[in-house]
This record gives C-alpha cells, sequence and structure tokens, in this order.
C-alpha cells in the first residue's frame, strides 16, 4: 500500500519528498467488498435489518462487536462523501443489534424480560444481575461496601467487571458503549459516561 502511494504521488510531483506524508494524512481508507443483496424469493430468510436491495446503493457496515472498523466518525464520513457524489445509501434499521457469541450472533436484549430469556448471558449471570439491587441495598446498609474511592477515576469497564465480572462487559457493556459512542468501555469514565449508575452507588 505505502509503494502504491509512494509511486502515485511521486508521478505528480517526484521532488516533494513530504508529499506522501501530506497525503496520508489527508486520506481516507475505504475496506470495500460486495454486499449480499437480499433474494427475493427467500425474503424471510434474511433480519429484518439485514436486507440490502439490488441497486439499492452502497452499504456500510455495521458490527457490535467491532468486527467491522466502521464507527460513528468513519460512517458520517462515509455518508458526506456519497451525498457530494449523489450515491444513494442502503438504509438500515437499528431496531435489532446482535453480537458473535460462540460463533453464532446472538440479538442484544431491549428490555428484562428479552434479557431472560436471551442466550446471551449465562443463567448464573442473569440471577447475579436480578439480585444486584438488593445487593446494593444490603451491603450499603451495612457499610461493608460504598464503591471505590472517590478520588480513583474508574472506567465503565472496571465499575461493570465489579460488579457483574468480564461476561456483561463483553457482551453487553461493549457492544452498547460501542454502538452509542463509539468508544472503548475501559477508557470512558464511570462518573462522566453514567453519572447516575455512580452517583446511586455513592448514596
Amino acid at each position: 500500500m505505502l509503494d502504491a502511494l509512494s509511486r502515485i504521488t511521486n508521478s505528480f510531483n517526484s521532488s516533494n519528498t513530504k508529499l506522501v506524508d501530506k497525503a496520508i494524512q489527508q486520506s481516507f481508507l475505504v475496506s470495500a467488498d460486495m454486499a449480499h443483496a437480499i433474494h427475493p424469493n427467500y425474503m424471510d430468510k434474511h433480519e429484518d435489518n439485514h436486507q440490502p436491495k439490488l441497486h439499492g446503493g452502497l452499504g456500510i457496515k455495521h458490527n457490535a462487536n467491532q468486527r467491522y472498523v466502521t464507527n460513528a466518525i468513519t460512517s458520517f464520513i462515509f455518508r458526506e462523501i456519497a451525498e457530494r457524489h449523489d450515491l444513494p445509501i442502503q438504509p438500515i434499521s437499528q431496531n435489532k443489534r446482535y453480537v458473535v457469541r460462540n460463533g453464532m450472533p446472538q440479538l442484544i436484549p431491549s428490555n428484562p424480560v428479552a434479557l431472560i430469556k436471551s442466550n446471551i448471558l449465562s443463567t448464573q449471570l442473569k440471577l447475579k444481575i436480578l439480585l444486584e439491587p438488593l445487593s446494593w441495598w444490603h451491603s450499603n446498609k451495612r457499610s461493608f461496601h460504598k464503591g471505590v474511592d472517590t478520588g480513583v477515576q474508574e472506567s465503565v469497564g472496571q465499575f461493570f467487571k465489579r460488579h457483574f465480572g468480564t461476561e456483561v462487559v463483553d457482551y453487553m457493556i461493549d457492544p452498547f458503549v460501542a454502538g452509542t459512542s463509539a468508544g472503548d468501555p475501559e477508557s470512558l469514565s464511570m462518573r462522566h459516561a453514567f453519572r447516575q449508575l455512580w452517583n446511586l452507588e455513592k448514596k
């Protein structure tokens, strides 16, 4: 890739050795391939939010586990480029989001009832989540646990690992944070990202 860019920029101005660096800084790399369009005879075989149409425009691939590098910033830039050149974009429904667990896509639950019925988390962890409010009340009443030191900048990932373990971070918090803020739960501040939960624990 670098060799190709060097030859292209040298064809314009071979005397400017910094032209390649400037080109890279001002460039936007797009990883493109073919999307499988929906088959008109087997429409029921496709997920509701995965139905690319033939000649329906460009498709932007998203994945809650960030198996694609698409995020809020790159998606916006790509859409802006397409709009400037009058290129249509495939409509994408965000009603359903999936994560991959054990090699299979799992629907992210949208409510507590769906969470209990889903296979995205283990039965033991589901029970722990249901009992967590009681655990907070019990621990605060006996003053055994008041959370981490308020002087420590705890991340979103650290907070949920402390309460529920790694599993809930990998399959619930990480996809949620990636989808809403294109961020990393280990780098986001719990105090600022989830202020209400942070304050609730301190009471």
